[in-house]
């Protein structure tokens, strides 16, 4: 009978366990651990890394070093786990292995509100352990692929890295080292961008069996020597020399019949069959693989569809994907390359599994498929397409044919007739370049033509604007010269003394155009002050003033209740020179002559009640009556 921990596989072997195989990562852990180098030992599930620290523990504490195993799956494995208590366990565990004299709780009581739980997890080390504690401290910490879903994983790994670098400017730290060992790539334990990431420490690869390795475990099943290195073959032949499937298989084994067919068959019904699919070892593969984030699944199907290919496949240490498989333990790094680990894990995962898994039928390899699918399709398409036109009348010749004479026959006339063709293709082809040169031409004169007329446009436009100019000058001018004349007219009529009519002659001619003479004939009129305040006759500002119906004649109103008449052959005023006297917000109201020019009417309060009067000669005074009568103006002598 097999040895019962060959026939009950999995779980940490002890120490001393016969069937205990040494590896290469046996002698490189331990030497690390000597020297004080942190290390870490990262690889799939069951191959032997509880294993492997149990002996390397066991062979340093013979040696005299402190050792402290920390499993971390039991200290809380769940987001909001309580982050003090969580830190606590874990120094109540350092504390029982290094047996400091100083209480744990005592010093955590002392310093909890002053330091963080990372400082304070470094400040214990520094403060109590290393001060109470002799030689070199090695502490090993297991399972830290439990600890990725925690709100502080970051903090606490910073925390052992920051202990690492104190070794430079601390020299106690020099005697502590620490060991990780779990199922997680060193970019999985600081994954906050702003932290420094955990890039410290010696990575000891785990392997798996060799068959000189594995050899002792299929010679403990019971079998002949002659047949244990055909046995050995076929079992690595199924396990790969995975640890935990090598040494299940090697346990089904003891008292089986050991034919291949036998082996086979037994691994089928015990590996693979129903009962092997809630396996936790192959559950395990397949949660993990599962549980790759959303924006990494489609790359990791089709890794895992190379692999079943057997395509080759360049292994990539940077690659989340890469890693990912190869610590599910699906597939192992071979001279550069990605490969299958074993027969049993291309069963369990093979394409069934693939398809039923994968994300969605449109990776990137079916979208490539499917594009040069559909590309196919248009070429044959196009060729279909191209045949039907073309080649026609080719198919009906060659199944015209019933002799080699007829089909020479028909070759000849057809050749005859796409000579034809071709001669009408060229000739076709002439014509239109020929027409489309023609249309060219006409075109080019049409623009011509366009250019022409849009130029005649342009010189009509100029032409009519330079009219216009002319006309403006014309105008000015003319408006110049009535100015001129106005100002002259007030300039004669200021050397006689008549200011109120040179100013009123003054300011129609500023109206007409203010050129420099205006101007100068404008201020030595205005400079008689006594001219605007009365016209000659008034005794006050005149406020009103009207021409007759036949412009003959000039009535004014003034603020001192008078009218006067005015005769425009004596006085020479105009409406606009008269205008011009008047202030803009007394112009024109309240005084206009009759039809028949024998009334004069005048607006409340404004110059004189209506008066009936006559037009004189000369300037004549009207005397205000009652309000709103008409009354016959009287001359000098009181006469009608």
């Amino acid at each position: 009978m097999a040895e019962p921990r060959l026939a009950n596989a999995g779980g940490a072997l002890p120490p001393d366990d016969p069937y205990y195989v040494e590896r290469a990562a046996d002698g490189q852990l331990l030497e690390l651990c000597r020297a004080g180098s942190f290390c870490y030992v990262l690889s799939s599930r069951q191959m032997g890394k509880s294993s492997l620290v149990a002996r390397a523990s066991q062979a340093l504490r013979d040696e005299g070093t402190t050792i402290a195993v920390l499993d971390l799956s039991s200290s809380g494995t769940t987001s909001g786990s309580d982050a003090e208590r969580w830190y606590l366990s874990v120094l109540d565990r350092i504390e029982a292995a290094c047996a400091p004299a100083t209480d744990l709780y005592d010093w955590w009581d002392r310093h909890r509100r002053t330091l963080t739980l990372g400082d304070g997890f470094v400040a214990y080390f520094r403060e109590v352990v290393l001060p109470e504690t002799a030689g070199r401290i090695v502490v090993f910490v297991d399972e830290i692929d439990s600890t990725l879903g925690l709100d502080f994983t970051d903090d606490f790994f910073a925390a052992i890295r920051a202990m690492h670098n104190l070794r430079a400017i601390e020299p106690a730290f020099a005697r502590l080292s620490f060991a990780l060992i779990g199922v997680a790539t060193p970019a999985e334990l600081i994954q906050d961008p702003l932290h420094t990431p955990f890039n410290i420490g010696v990575r000891v690869e785990l392997n798996d069996f060799e068959p000189e390795q594995a050899r002792p475990l299929v010679a403990a099943i019971g079998l002949p020597e002659d047949d244990v290195p055909r046995v050995l073959q076929r079992v690595l032949y199924w396990t790969g020399g995975q640890p935990f499937l090598t040494r299940k298989l090697c346990g089904l084994l003891v008292g089986q019949p050991s034919a291949d067919a036998d082996i086979d068959r037994l691994a089928r019904r015990s590996l693979l069959g129903e009962q092997a699919k809630g396996d936790p070892h192959f559950q395990f593969i397949a949660n993990y693989l599962m549980r790759a984030p959303k924006e990494q699944r489609g790359a990791l199907f089709e890794s895992c569809s190379a692999l079943l290919a057997e395509r080759p496949l360049a292994c990539d240490d940077q690659s989340p994907v890469h890693n990912r498989i190869r610590l599910a333990g699906l597939a192992k790094r071979v001279d550069g390359r990605l490969v299958m680990r074993n027969a049993l894990y291309r069963e369990h995962f093979g394409r069934e599994w693939v398809r039923q898994n994968r994300p969605t039928f449109w990776t990137a390899v079916n979208k490539r498929l499917a594009g040069f699918t559909v590309l196919a399709v248009v070429v044959a398409l196009v060729m279909a397409y191209l045949w039907r036109d073309g080649q026609y009348n080719l198919k009906r010749a060659e199944m015209a044919e019933g002799s080699l004479r007829k089909t020479n026959q028909t070759l000849e006339e057809t050749n005859q007739k796409l000579k034809e063709n071709v001669q009408a293709l060229l000739e076709e082809q002439e014509a239109k370049e020929k027409a489309l040169q023609e249309a060219k031409e006409n075109a080019d004169d049409a623009n011509i033509a366009k250019q022409k007329a849009e130029e005649a446009t342009r010189r009509e436009s100029r032409s009519k604007l330079e009219a216009q100019e002319l006309q403006k000058t014309s105008e000015n001018d003319a408006r110049k010269a009535r100015a001129g004349e106005l100002a002259t007219a007030a300039e004669s009529r200021r050397a006689l003394g008549a200011h109120d009519t040179s100013l009123l002659l003054a300011r129609a001619a500023l109206r007409v155009s203010a050129t420099p003479t205006v101007l100068e004939a404008a201020f030595r009129a205005e400079d008689l002050l006594p001219a605007r305040a009365a016209l000659r006759g008034h005794g006050g500002r005149v406020s009103s003033a009207a021409f007759s119906p036949d412009g003959r004649r000039i009535v004014t109103a003034s603020w001192d209740q008078t009218a006067r008449l005015w005769d425009v052959s004596v006085t020479m005023l105009d409406a606009s020179a008269l205008g011009a006297l008047l202030d803009d917000r007394i112009r024109n109201l309240g005084i206009r002559f009759s039809s028949d020019e024998c009334a004069l009417y005048f607006s409340s309060g404004i110059g004189p009640q209506p008066e009936e009067c006559r037009a004189p000669r000369s300037p004549r005074t009207v005397t205000p009556a009652r309000s709103g009568k008409r009354q016959a103006p009287r001359d000098g002598t009181g006469t009608p």
